[in-house]
């Protein structure tokens, strides 16, 4: 019976001391041993080893998330070539294959605060400019982390946070392949403060103080005034987005304005000086709202969305007529299947009494609807076939309404 109790308790320690060993990494050549001067068989070694696991609690921690190392470098672009064909006074009155928008952009963060982007501008296989140099700070205040409150900050060369469109005014990440009628959107040096509340609605506040003319030449400020701009955006409820957007020049004298309504940036006829002012009000509507943000609006994961604009402006003229007007814009879009939507806009840029621009190409415009068609094919993830009707109709003019300059446009787009 000693015997027995002592062959029974050296099996036993042999069982734990060999799943120990097996579990920590393992000793083959002691099992081996064991095994051999007949303590434990292989098929008690293996109930032993199955037993012990199905009791022992997993010990492995879960994977810690990498800390980021600086400097750090982030690459992003976005790129959208195809055929397009337009009517006689377009601009592809003959059908080309073109490549009308190619960007290339490159975030470089020296640390968890600071990011300097720079954006290369490549439409149509050129390079044209760097269209975005600037720094970007983020919550670099320490009171900050203990409010519900985000505060970033840019300077450098930065698009105008002036309403919706401008976010999504390109061929890839516009529902659609082409602007509305006013394309309300700038780029300019200067200053840009973005404070989000993190609490119900997400309030948020954007502000921007800016050189406000064009100067090519120099890049410097050519008029004592600075321009800013204010733009206040909610969330009242998860499903319905709001903001409102406020722009002024101040005087540019007789430079150009960085800040395009409908492709317009100069003075008016006659103006020895010249100040542009322009509101807008924007809101967007989603029907069963998905996860993904609101901007590029063609990536949206909602089943439909209903979004539209509404804007003002004033160019006030000394010395020649002033050019007021206004414009807007409804536009829908429809996943109709996770891989296909369909999309369709109506837009407007209408001038007051005598004041009329080039729009496009076409002289004397005094109103332009646009009418847009399209849909697109999701053929990935981040890339897309797209495909677009345009209608423009021009009226008011001195000569003949309604340009031939009606647009197909068949692209491919994608971004990364």
């Amino acid at each position: 019976m000693r015997n027995l109790r002592v062959v029974v308790c050296g099996c036993l320690g042999a069982w734990v001391l060999c799943a120990s060993v097996a579990e920590a990494g393992g000793n083959d050549a002691l099992i081996r041993l064991l095994i051999k001067k007949g303590l434990i068989t292989e098929q008690e070694l293996e109930t032993a080893q199955s037993e012990l696991a199905s009791i022992t609690p997993s010990t492995t921690a879960p994977a810690a998330a990498p800390t980021p190392t600086y400097p750090a470098l982030k690459l992003s672009g976005r790129w959208a070539l195809g055929f397009l064909q337009s009517g006689a006074s377009g601009s592809d009155p003959n059908g080309a294959f073109r490549i009308p928008d190619a960007k290339l952009r490159f975030d470089v963060s020296p640390d968890a605060t600071n990011t300097l982007v720079t954006r290369l501008n490549l439409n149509n296989a050129s390079f044209n400019n760097l269209d975005y140099v600037y720094l970007e700070s983020k919550d670099f205040l320490p009171w900050l982390k203990e409010q519900p409150l985000s505060l970033t900050t840019r300077i450098g060369r930065v698009k105008m946070d002036f309403g919706e469109e401008t976010w999504s005014n390109n061929s890839i990440e516009g529902a659609l392949s082409s602007t509305s009628a006013a394309n309300v959107s700038g780029h300019d040096e200067g200053l840009q403060a973005i404070l989000t509340w993190k609490t119900m609605g997400s309030p948020r506040l954007s502000l921007g103080i800016f050189n406000g003319n064009t100067n090519g030449t120099t890049f410097t400020d050519n008029t004592g005034p600075k321009a800013y701009s204010a733009k206040v955006a909610l969330t009242p409820i998860s499903s319905f987005y709001l903001s409102s957007s406020f722009f002024d020049s101040r005087a540019l004298k007789t430079s150009a304005s960085e800040f395009s309504i409908g492709g317009v940036t100069t003075a008016p006829s006659g103006a020895a000086n010249w100040s542009r002012r322009a509101w807008e009000l924007d809101g967007r509507y989603d029907l069963k709202k998905g996860k993904a943000a609101l901007n590029p609006p063609v990536f949206t994961d909602s089943r439909a969305y209903l979004r539209g604009a509404y804007g003002l402006f004033g160019d006030d003229a000394k010395g020649g007529t002033d050019r007021n007007g206004d414009y807007g814009f409804l536009e829908a879009m429809w996943n109709i299947h996770p891989k296909w939507y369909t999309a369709a806009r109506w837009s407007i840029l209408d001038f007051d009494q005598e004041a009329s621009a080039t729009l496009g190409g076409i002289t004397t415009v005094k109103r332009l609807q646009r009418y847009q068609l399209g849909g697109g094919f999701r053929w990935s993830e981040r890339t897309l076939l797209k495909g677009e009707w345009l209608w423009d109709r021009e009226s008011g003019r001195t000569s003949a309404d309604d340009a031939p300059n009606n647009q197909l446009s068949l692209l491919a787009a994608s971004q990364f």
